[in-house]
């Protein structure tokens, strides 16, 4: 089963604004995704690329490495732990 969020979710779940998310899609940075109602259907395999591209603008936090082992502070985003998440 396929997982979907859109704009506003994503943001939420990665406790950013909304228009931030939109503004990737708007601006030509990220090819827009399908619409259903008029909403952007996010899939769950989109959220790492969104997330990099977030980042890229400043708009997210860089994960920041443990010496070690590839784990991020508590305070910073995972994508992985999030695609996970909707599927598990």
């Amino acid at each position: 089963m396929q997982s979907y969020l859109t704009t506003r979710g994503l943001a939420d779940l990665l406790g950013t604004q909304e228009w931030r998310v939109r503004r990737l899609f708007e601006c030509g940075a990220l090819a827009e995704p399908p619409r259903f109602a008029g909403k952007r259907i996010i899939r769950g395999e989109q959220i790492p690329t969104i997330v990099d591209a977030l980042r890229a603008r400043g708009w997210l936090p860089q994960p920041a490495p443990i010496e070690g082992e590839v784990r991020y502070a508590p305070e910073h985003v995972d994508a992985r732990q999030i695609v996970e998440g909707m599927h598990g």
